[in-house]
């Protein structure tokens, strides 16, 4: 009897040792898997960070390089509406402990510098071209994190952006149109950092932009915030 009792108090010694370092092991392994969700949602307000700075640094160019009204005004509303959302964004970046980058991707400032060497009517219909392809890409990166972000305040901020970045595109496909060019003014631009794309500019469903957009009239009215409706965003949560 005695050896009994001692065997089952042995056992029991075992088990009182094993069940910490188990209960370590499984909050290592979801500590990692939170992590590297947090990583994804870091590396997102990077790229659109830098997006937000290329679109304002090509708008100043365009502002004062565009030989077509439509064209300066145009890039007067991308300068405004990117300038708010990289403010905007700025509360994220201190939520998660992420630099704000203070400039373009190499790949965006290289495609900056092309833009700038050209003038008249071939900078108006290179910028506006580049403006369809970059913001399909926008759109593609922005409804990834609203989809899969796994930080709350992140993906509603993602979700609340995307309507500024259809209307955006809306009106750039317009610019086209008034300007003329086509797609292939914009092809150097496929490769940016932030996502690809097709190149369809009446819509794709490549880079997970799947929702066709309606072409409207250009204008620099009815302009909508940046920072949507969502209460999750404002929460910071």
């Amino acid at each position: 009897m005695r050896k009994i009792l001692a065997t089952v108090a042995m056992c029991a010694a075992v088990i009182v040792m094993i069940a910490p370092m188990a209960g370590a092991t499984g909050s290592g392994g979801n500590h990692h898997r939170r992590s590297h969700q947090r990583s994804t949602d870091a590396a997102f307000l990077v790229a659109s960070a830098q997006t937000a700075l290329a679109e304002v640094a090509e708008g100043q160019l365009a502002a004062s390089k565009g030989s077509d009204a439509s064209v300066r005004d145009f890039a007067q509303r991308m300068i405004a509406d990117h300038a708010k959302q990289l403010n905007d964004q700025k509360a994220l970046h201190a939520q998660l402990g992420v630099p704000v980058p203070t400039a373009p991707s190499p790949k965006q400032q290289a495609e900056a510098a092309r833009l700038a060497m050209l003038s008249g009517v071939n900078f108006d219909r290179a910028y506006a071209a580049a403006q369809v392809t970059g913001h399909l890409q926008a759109i593609a990166l922005f409804k990834r994190e609203a989809r899969s972000g796994s930080v709350r305040s992140v993906r509603a901020f993602a979700a609340a952006t995307l309507p500024t970045l259809y209307e955006h595109l809306s009106m750039a496909q317009n610019l086209q149109a008034h300007v003329g060019g086509s797609m292939t003014d914009a092809n150097y631009r496929s490769d940016t950092s932030y996502g690809r794309s097709s190149g369809n500019n009446h819509g794709s469903k490549d880079g997970n932009c799947d929702e066709t957009t309606q072409r409207g009239n250009y204008s620099t009215s009815g302009r909508r915030s940046h920072s949507g409706t969502s209460a999750d965003w404002t929460s910071r949560g």
